[in-house]
């Protein structure tokens, strides 16, 4: 009952589906019953003459032929019933469940980062594959099992005790002792298919590290150590396998062994009372036919009683990444006024650890700020905050003179554009990733985001053009293609804001200087946050922010940070003791930089 109380908590919008499946189950159930009335019926005459409660019909020489027919319709009807049924479980599961994964995606999308990074993404996909799959199986494939669980061997002791209330009460406790030992079962259950959840989501995470991370297991030569690690989650999946085995094999064998004893104790008291005359040959014969069929259903509940398990474990776990609470979302809101970035004392710790501490500094309209500093600076984490992957625990983030909170994220995305090292492509064809910025864009905008980004010429090359798959998100390419692919996007999103989060460090020259001059023609006239170790390419922006462990240290441009004996000055001195950078001179002439006002 609680699995099925659960079920119609997660199908919200499939409930009168399931109300009707259920419905028709039930007149299955009666439909099932009534084959051994009409043989009941049809023997009564052959049983005993003088029995007038069989019809006439029943006792003229076309007796067999209505018999067989009344039982063909019942036969007839309850495959009807049980196909309607089956067509209102299994679309109300298959709806149910793609709406589940579809509202786990909307919520995972508005979690904060520091959630989902911190959760294993083999789990994650678990939840969202295994969990969900398990509770699609419960509408069309448990619940019509379930509902005849309980509904013929109910009927089935109605019966007992309108033809002999002793035996009534033989069949009411074997049914009793069988549900007892049932649900003791399920209980020890529960806790292995928790187990048994765990597991398979460790199990997908540990292959998906491992088909994610081949390059690296085959280039080091971890295959041995990384498939050991494999190798003991399969051995814990298959132990916990097991362990659902043992437990259910309990239940297995004594429910149905309670039920024979009950059967069995029931046809001793009919041989009685048919001995005794208390009992007429076809109430007899009814009590034998309910003790050996109607109980049958209760006996194979025991089969899906581990699959009932799994699925309350499923909806727990479903309901444990719904219940994590979203980051808020306005539907609508404010416009703002400019293109104006402000910290003002923002502070943020992960996981407790504090990360950024009382940060201010203002990134102006239309031009360039650089963010610089030492590794674990808290550069990437202003970056993170500004796109709203995480709010700040205290302070507050603007845009145009608007806290980001109160901007719907449509409107953020539409904002800020991202170019870092991480680039992501999808197995779409060339056209189709481009289109991820702006789906409605036309072909030439498309073929002018290509040129601008330095990259119409190798997508010519490609077998389909710009119609080619990036099979596996674009391995085949190389990485400065990549990334030249990832800037066009970003040409036809149009973003007034851009972030450039180390965009070149990774690349060879040939493409580091194609990207250079594809961000030089994307950045202009855009409000420009730059986070940059390579100190001189961004002596010519008109604010540089130095962080230290959190803090803003100094700011301001090159030459009046140069001029302090601060901490920018310190890294420069630090930059040019570094092998192969004695002769960096940063009191030369500063170049121009990509966004530079003009």
């Amino acid at each position: 009952m609680k699995a099925i109380l659960q079920l119609l908590r997660v199908a919200r919008e499939e409930r009168q589906a399931i109300r009707r499946a259920i419905a028709w189950r039930l007149a299955e159930s009666v439909c099932s019953i009534l084959p051994f009335l009409v043989l009941f019926l049809a023997l009564l005459p052959l049983l005993d003459p003088n029995d007038a409660r069989a019809p006439d019909w029943l006792r003229g020489p076309l007796a067999p032929l209505w018999a067989a027919l009344l039982m063909l319709l019942a036969y007839l009807g309850q495959a009807f019933c049980a196909n309607r049924a089956a067509e209102l479980g299994y679309g109300a599961g298959y709806r149910m469940t793609a709406r589940l994964r579809a509202r786990l995606v909307d919520h995972l999308a508005r979690l904060p980062m520091e959630y989902l990074r911190g959760r294993d993404t083999g789990d994650l996909t678990a939840v969202l594959m295994q969990d969900v799959t398990a509770v699609e199986m419960m509408p069309g494939l448990l619940l019509p099992r379930f509902v005849a669980a309980v509904s013929l061997p109910l009927l089935g002791v109605a019966t007992a005790f309108a033809v002999e209330p002793r035996a009534g009460l033989v069949l009411l406790l074997a049914l009793a002792v069988a549900v007892a030992v049932l649900a003791v079962c399920q209980r020890m259950l529960r806790v292995a298919s928790e187990r048994r959840s765990e597991a398979m989501a460790r199990l997908n995470g540990r292959l998906l590290e491992f088909v994610q991370g081949i390059q690296v297991v085959r280039a080091f030569g971890l295959a041995e150590g990384r498939l050991r690690r494999l190798e003991e989650a399969l051995a814990e999946g298959r132990n916990s396998g097991r362990a659902i085995t043992l437990r259910f094999v309990v239940p297995a064998v004594a429910v149905p062994v309670a039920l024979a004893l009950g059967a069995g104790l029931l046809l001793a008291l009919v041989a009685e009372r048919l001995l005794a005359g208390g009992l007429g040959n076809a109430e007899a014969l009814l009590l034998v036919l309910v003790a050996l069929r109607l109980f049958a259903p209760l006996a194979e509940a025991v089969e899906f009683s581990a699959m009932v398990r799994q699925m309350e474990v499923a909806v727990a776990r479903v309901d444990a990444v719904l219940e994590v609470p979203a980051m808020p979302a306005p539907v609508a809101g404010p416009r703002p006024a400019d293109t104006t970035i402000r910290f003002e004392n923002v502070s943020f710790s992960y996981g407790g650890v504090p990360v950024l501490r009382d940060v201010s500094f203002t990134a102006g309209g239309g031009g360039v700020t650089a963010l610089v500093g030492a590794t674990g600076a808290g550069k990437t984490t202003i970056a993170r905050l500004l796109t709203r992957e995480w709010d700040p625990q205290a302070g507050r983030v603007t845009i145009g003179g608007i806290d980001l909170r109160d901007l719907p994220p449509g409107a953020i995305a539409e904002l800020i554009g991202v170019v870092s090292q991480t680039i992501v492509h999808f197995s779409l064809s060339v056209r189709d990733n481009l289109r991820i910025g702006r789906p409605e864009a036309t072909e030439a905008e498309l073929r002018a985001a290509l040129r601008a980004a330095r990259c119409e010429e190798f997508v010519e090359r490609l077998p389909q053009g710009i119609d080619t798959v990036l099979r596996g998100a674009g391995a085949a390419l190389s990485g400065g293609e990549r990334q030249r692919l990832a800037l066009a996007r970003l040409f036809l999103k149009d973003s007034p804001i851009i972030v450039l989060d180390e965009a070149t460090s990774a690349l060879d020259v040939e493409n580091e200087r194609l990207v250079q001059e594809a961000l030089a023609e994307l950045v202009r006239g855009r409000t420009v946050l730059v986070i940059a170790h390579r100190l001189w390419t961004v002596r010519g922006a008109q604010r540089i922010v130095v962080l230290d462990q959190g803090r803003v240290l100094e700011q301001g441009d090159h030459a009046s940070l140069w001029g302090t004996d601060g901490a920018y000055r310190a890294l420069w001195q630090a930059l040019r003791q570094a092998p192969g950078w004695r002769r960096l001179d940063p009191a030369a002439p500063i170049p121009s930089l990509p966004g530079a006002a003009e």
